[in-house]
C-alpha cells in the first residue's frame, strides 16, 4: 500500500465525520473534520510509515496503515 504523493479514500454508503494521518510517534500530521476529499494530498509529507485513522459519524473508526514514499 505504498503512497507517492495521492492517498485515495473509497468509503461508499459511509458519512464521514474526520480523517487523520498519524506518524509513528502518534503525532497529528494532517486532520480533515469535514468536506474530506476522495483523494487526498500527501506530496508534503516526508517518506515513512504513517496511519489514517478514519471516524464515521456514529463514531465508528478504522485505522490503516500506510507507507509515504
Amino acid at each position: 500500500n505504498p503512497v507517492h504523493d495521492v492517498l485515495t479514500i473509497k468509503a461508499s454508503n459511509i458519512d464521514l465525520e474526520s480523517l487523520q494521518i498519524i506518524d509513528l510517534m502518534g503525532r497529528v500530521s494532517a486532520q480533515i473534520n469535514q468536506n474530506i476529499p476522495n483523494n487526498l494530498d500527501l506530496s508534503e509529507l516526508p517518506s515513512g510509515i504513517y496511519f489514517v485513522r478514519i471516524t464515521d459519524k456514529t463514531g465508528n473508526f478504522f485505522t490503516q496503515k500506510i507507507i509515504k514514499e
